[in-house]
């Protein structure tokens, strides 16, 4: 590996441990400080710890690991193992969500797609994203009454 090469991956990890540091500096900061960072905070403290310290171990030792050998017989090469690995993440992503909706642009297009006076259907920022959330909404209101878009989002 040439002195490049090291140096740019040693920027790199002291990068990584800079942004877990952040991290686990999020609850020290207010929510308007550091929004990008504040749900952090909903994790455990212990939890969070353990979390980032594991990261921190794989930015400065993960090119030195190797696979255990019973994940080499998983065949993870294969589209079926691929897919089933990808409803697998699926279960965390929708049982251990974060109620993003109170931080940045979504709070205000929650509260604008229902507005009585008009109905927000286009920015141009996320066009096809907030396009999307309206309809979402607009159908779900018609069939199951809900008032505003956060079952959407």
């Amino acid at each position: 590996m040439s002195i490049v090469s090291r140096r740019l991956l040693w920027a790199l990890r002291l990068l990584g441990l800079a942004l877990i540091a952040l991290s686990l500096a999020a609850p020290l900061l207010t929510e308007k400080a550091a929004w990008g960072l504040w749900p952090m905070t909903v994790v455990s403290p212990p939890l969070r710890w353990v979390l980032a310290l594991g990261a921190a171990a794989l930015v400065l030792f993960g090119d030195r690991l190797r696979a255990p050998a019973w994940l080499d017989r998983l065949h993870l090469g294969s589209p079926w193992a691929r897919l089933g690995l990808a409803a697998a993440c699926a279960i965390p992503f929708y049982l251990l969500r974060v109620r993003h909706l109170r931080w940045g642009d979504a709070k205000v297009l929650v509260q604008a797609i229902p507005h009585p006076d008009f109905k927000l259907t286009y920015v141009w920022q996320a066009p096809l994203d907030v396009f999307l959330h309206a309809k979402g909404w607009a159908l779900g209101n018609r069939i199951f009454g809900w008032p505003d878009p956060t079952p959407v989002y």
